[in-house]
């Protein structure tokens, strides 16, 4: 509510300030003594959640509980930061493996318009799908549709995400 009613230019009172400090305390309480876990898919073994996660929360209290990737960058510099490992720190891979997302994030935002009587339908061009070498690969989304083993990978990642929209919806509502 807060957040809301700050970026709608509302004035929070004092109260509701103090109140939405204390539910951010008692939410980093909760990380600080819960059990972290990861999505699927996650870059990094399930393992490193726990310690992941535990750190990740103490210095989101350095930072007045916020977090912005630019200071864990900084964190992880140190060669002994729970994650120093999982960040490339050679500046020619770590180049290249950033041209790589740059790719991913123009297939990604890319929409066909599919014009029909006049009538505009925009939808995604492509899809991240596996192939049958097990490779992470792009396809036109027709493709996708006229393919069985595609079109079930991609029913799928929505019903995760749905599942997940729910939970993340609930949560939400819970602190209306």
């Amino acid at each position: 509510m807060g957040e809301l009613a700050h970026s709608e230019g509302i004035e929070l009172r004092e109260e509701d300030k103090m109140s939405q400090k204390s539910i951010t305390k008692a939410i980093l309480k909760d990380l600080a003594n819960g059990k972290f876990d990861v999505r699927k898919g996650a870059p990094f073994p399930q393992e490193m959640a726990q310690p992941y996660g535990e750190r990740l929360t103490t210095l989101m209290k350095e930072y007045d509980d916020e977090l912005k990737p630019e200071w864990i960058v900084k964190d992880a510099k140190n060669k002994d930061a729970i994650y120093h490992e999982y960040f490339e720190w050679n500046n020619t891979v770590a180049g290249e493996q950033w041209r790589i997302q740059q790719a991913r994030e123009l297939v990604n935002h890319l929409v066909f318009i599919d014009v029909k009587d006049s009538r505009e339908t925009p939808y995604r061009a492509f899809v991240s799908v596996t192939n049958a070498e097990g490779e992470k690969v792009y396809v036109a989304l027709k493709t996708a549709l006229d393919n069985p083993s595609y079109l079930k990978e991609l029913i799928g990642k929505l019903k995760t995400t749905l599942q997940n929209g729910i939970v993340f919806l609930n949560l939400l509502e819970a602190h209306i």
